[in-house]
């Protein structure tokens, strides 16, 4: 585990302690919502030893959106729902502006997740933020093992990079 998985995991952690996650006056009653912050698209649904899945893109340190990160609920009879906590987080240069959408296999026993990263690095004139393709092994729900690569445009953002430190600008700057 990273540095800054730790760093987020505590984080996250933090104010997902504080939250009220069965009377707040603006909880939904029968509607999945993440224990603070912003909500996303749901990913992931799937069946997995015996329960059902769901993970969602979510942003816990701001309302109106920002680093996103996905969020799990589990149950056995999609009626009632238990927050697992964070699952994903973005953690990586790859995905270090976000976690966002993505899928489930369950496959031998296994569930993998894939997802998108993102990274707002700018590609060239287009004006468009990069993306990687990642895969996740889940071997028990608690359990998320490392993240690899899929896909990745990682040539076309490496030029970005090189260009941007030949200029003497900061990439920090760019982003």
């Amino acid at each position: 585990m990273s540095t800054l998985t730790k760093v987020l995991e505590k984080n996250v952690a933090e104010i997902e302690k504080n939250a009220d996650m069965k009377e707040g006056r603006f909880r939904l009653g029968h509607h999945l919502m993440p224990p603070v912050g912003w909500l996303n698209d749901p990913n992931g649904l799937c069946w997995y030893k015996g329960k059902y899945h769901v993970f969602f893109q979510y942003a816990p340190f701001d309302v109106e959106g920002g680093l996103k990160f996905w969020g799990h609920y589990t149950s056995v009879d999609l009626v009632d729902w238990k927050y697992e906590g964070t699952a994903l987080y973005p953690d990586s240069p790859y995905d270090c502006h976000g976690v966002y959408s993505g899928s489930a296999l369950v496959e031998d026993e296994k569930m993998h997740l894939f997802f998108t990263g993102n990274v707002k690095i700018t590609l060239m004139k287009e004006g468009k933020p990069a993306h990687f393709m990642w895969k996740v092994k889940m071997e028990s729900i608690s359990e998320i093992r490392k993240k690899s690569f899929l896909l990745k445009n990682i040539r076309k953002i490496l030029h970005v990079i090189s260009g941007i430190l030949k200029s003497g600008k900061k990439i920090t700057d760019t982003i």
